[in-house]
């Protein structure tokens, strides 16, 4: 049996990820005003 990609769906838990205060379209802006576009959506997206 083959080892799953692990790169595939990686997460860094120490890693400062970016804290989203608004969206418009496809796009996100942070607490700091960058702007990036949501990759994300989608069936398996979940939010809480």
């Amino acid at each position: 049996m083959s080892k799953p990609n692990e790169i595939a769906v990686q997460r860094r838990w120490d890693w400062p990820y970016p804290i989203i205060a608004r969206a418009q379209g496809i796009y996100l802006w942070d607490t700091e005003g960058r702007r990036y576009i949501d990759g994300s959506g989608g069936s398996s997206l979940v939010t809480g």
